[in-house]
């Protein structure tokens, strides 16, 4: 049996789960892939309410980067460390429009 190991940037129970089914969906073909998560709770970088794209991007490609960074920290030897990271980070978005604004909500996963 193959293991997957996946660092997840967050302690939060429901990201943990989102990133568990996302991966078993992504493996579903192969019934021999075992997929072994390890939550790590790290600083995104930016506001705590992260406003506009790239802000929010940018928090969830720290939290990869950290996550990953905490998991070889972590190891034993660097046959240890995650095959993948993922950082999850949610933000606003303020649109104008013609007559109107409009507060978009977004979700970036790195």
């Amino acid at each position: 049996m193959t293991t997957v190991k996946v660092a997840v940037g967050s302690t939060n129970p429901c990201k943990i789960e989102a990133v568990r089914r996302a991966f078993e969906q992504m493996m579903i073909s192969s019934d021999d892939v075992k997929i072994a998560i390890s939550s790590h709770n790290v600083p995104s970088g930016v506001a705590d309410q992260p406003f506009g794209d790239e802000e929010t991007r940018t928090g969830a490609k720290n939290r990869a980067l950290a996550a990953y960074n905490a998991a070889c920290s972590e190891a034993s030897d660097l046959e240890d460390c995650p095959d993948f990271a993922v950082g999850l980070e949610g933000g606003l978005e303020q649109v104008v429009h013609e007559k109107h604004e409009e507060l978009w909500c977004m979700a970036w996963m790195a």
